[in-house]
């Protein structure tokens, strides 16, 4: 009852780092359902919710019109919810930016996820770090590609430390350079690095690049809203 009240007026829901649970993803689930819902961040990252829980999570917001902001980092998600990820960006066509770092995803649910954000026009930040969709059979590249080839919305993209191959990073480094959206790319404990004008470089005898692995970093939605006003003023300027 509490949560429905706070839906209507709240625009920022931050339960990172709690142990919420069914019984609170319930109530948050007849929130975002709400005509009169207000809420445009939610943050349940670090809540440990598992796919169980959360599936009903994403199949509830696919009405929602108000959300902006989903994190949905370090919460044990795994491919099991990847075709509930994959309905929500086909049919929900509001969600700015999505945050799946630190899971447990695979090659079948990076291809699923990556399918359901082939033709999604609003989705711009998408942190997929920190899982291991890369390496498998078949492998998650093709869609990666099409979906940096076919994909005009986006500008910032987080594939770190997701364990592709060499040929696979270089498959993206490819379908990367005739990518003309994308201003922030990270690609940390993967093959290549990052130059200076945002193109994926590998060298054919450069090692994994393990030097940050340790490291957290983090697209910053303060530095996201920095890159769509520097955006603005060069279409201005054009």
């Amino acid at each position: 009852m509490l949560l429905s009240q706070i839906s209507k007026n709240a625009k920022l829901i931050d339960l990172s780092s709690n142990h919420i649970g069914k019984l609170g993803v319930d109530h948050l689930c007849a929130s975002v359902i709400l005509r009169d819902c207000r809420i445009e961040t939610l943050n349940l990252e670090d809540n440990k919710l598992g796919d169980k829980i959360s599936i009903k999570l994403f199949e509830s917001l696919q009405s929602n019109s108000t959300l902006k902001k989903l994190n949905m980092s370090k919460n044990f998600l795994s491919d099991v919810i990847a075709d509930s990820i994959k309905a929500l960006f086909q049919k929900n066509l509001y969600i700015q930016e999505l945050y799946l770092h630190w899971n447990l995803f695979k090659t079948p649910g990076g291809i699923k996820i990556f399918q359901g954000i082939l033709e999604n026009e609003s989705l711009m930040v998408f942190d997929f770090s920190w899982n291991a969709i890369g390496n498998g059979t078949p492998s998650v590249v093709p869609e990666i590609v099409e979906f940096l080839k076919t994909n005009d919305k986006l500008i910032h993209l987080d594939l770190s430390n997701n364990n592709f191959s060499r040929d696979e990073s270089k498959q993206i480094s490819e379908g990367l350079a005739n990518n003309h959206s994308i201003y922030g790319f990270h690609f940390v404990g993967n093959y290549g690095h990052v130059d200076s004008r945002g193109f994926l470089v590998i060298n054919d005898n450069e090692e994994k690049d393990l030097r940050n692995m340790h490291v957290s970093h983090r697209i910053d939605s303060f530095y996201y809203m920095f890159l769509k006003c520097l955006i603005y003023i060069f279409k201005v300027r054009i």
